[in-house]
C-alpha cells in the first residue's frame, strides 16, 4: 500500500467493479458503477477496471484513505494552501448519510468496539477495489472503516523529502565517524601512537599532571615576623620534648 502522503487530489486511480461477486438479494448485485465529479462521469463495467479516475472521486464515493482518528492538514509544498483531511469517525457517517441502509440496523463508529460495523458501513455501497496506476491496493474507509491499513502522512511533501535528506546525511556521517574510531583501535592496537614521545609542537600543553606537583609541603615556613620589632627573623624550631624553658617557643603575638 502506498504512503497516504504519496496520494494527492491530483493523482489518478484505477478502479474494478467486483459486484458481480455480491450476493444476489444485494442493492448493488450486478450493476455498473457509476462516478461522477466536476461533470465528468465515469463507468465501471461489471467485472471490468477503469483507468484514470481522479482521487478525489474516490475519497467522496469511497472514504479518505488517509484519514486517521484526528484531523491532519497537509501541503503539496510549504507555501500551498493546507488540505485537511477529516478524522475517520466523520467519513464513516458521511458514507452512512450517502449510501444510507435496506435494512434498519445500528450501524455506528465507536471506537473501542467494532461490533457495530462487523457487516461494513452500509448494505448499499458497491463493492470495488481501489488502485494505483502502479498496481498498488489503495484501502478506502468502506473496506477499512476503522483505518487498520493507514500509515500516517507527513505535514508536507517537502518536508518528507527534507527528512529522508536528513537521515541520509546523518547515516553518512555515522559511517565516517565509525570508520575514523575502527582506524584508531587500530593504531592503538599496533602501538603506531606514541603517547608518551614529547609532542612537536613547543605550544602545546600536556594535559598529563606533572608528578612534582604531587609533594604537597607540610613543614612550617622557616623565616617569622616578629611584631614587636617589625622585623623577619628566623623561626627557632623547639626540640620535639622541650626539658628547659629556654627551650619552650615563645609567643611573638
Amino acid at each position: 500500500m502506498p504512503e497516504i502522503s504519496d496520494i494527492a487530489l491530483t493523482d489518478q486511480v484505477s478502479v474494478r467493479n467486483l459486484n458481480h461477486t455480491l450476493p444476489a438479494d444485494h442493492w448493488q448485485y450486478n450493476k455498473p458503477v457509476v462516478l461522477q465529479w466536476n461533470s465528468r462521469t465515469w463507468t465501471v463495467p461489471v467485472g471490468g477496471e477503469t483507468h484514470g479516475i481522479p482521487f478525489e472521486v474516490i475519497k467522496k464515493d469511497f472514504g479518505d484513505p488517509r484519514s486517521t482518528d484526528r484531523v491532519v492538514a497537509v501541503r503539496e509544498t510549504p507555501n500551498s494552501m493546507p488540505e485537511f483531511i477529516p478524522d475517520r469517525m466523520t467519513e464513516v457517517r458521511r458514507l452512512q448519510q450517502l449510501y444510507q441502509n435496506t435494512v434498519i440496523r445500528f450501524r455506528e463508529y465507536v471506537p473501542g468496539d467494532r461490533s457495530f460495523l462487523e457487516e461494513g458501513i452500509t448494505d448499499r455501497a458497491p463493492k470495488v477495489e481501489v488502485y494505483t496506476l502502479a498496481g498498488d491496493r489503495i484501502y478506502t474507509v468502506l473496506d477499512d472503516p476503522y483505518g487498520d491499513r493507514v500509515v500516517a502522512a507527513v505535514p508536507t511533501r517537502s518536508d518528507r523529502d527534507a527528512l529522508a535528506a536528513q537521515l541520509a546525511a546523518q547515516s553518512e556521517l555515522m559511517a565516517k565517524m565509525q570508520a575514523e574510531v575502527e582506524e584508531l583501535r587500530n593504531q592503538l592496537a599496533v602501538g603506531s601512537i606514541e603517547t608518551d614521545a614529547p609532542p612537536d609542537n613547543p605550544a602545546f600543553v600536556d594535559p598529563r599532571p606533572d608528578p612534582r606537583l604531587d609533594a604537597v609541603l607540610e613543614e612550617n615556613p622557616p623565616m617569622v615576623l616578629d611584631r614587636r620589632s617589625n622585623r623577619v627573623t628566623r623561626k627557632k624550631t623547639p626540640p620535639v620534648d622541650p626539658t628547659r624553658i629556654e627551650d619552650l617557643p615563645t609567643d611573638l603575638n
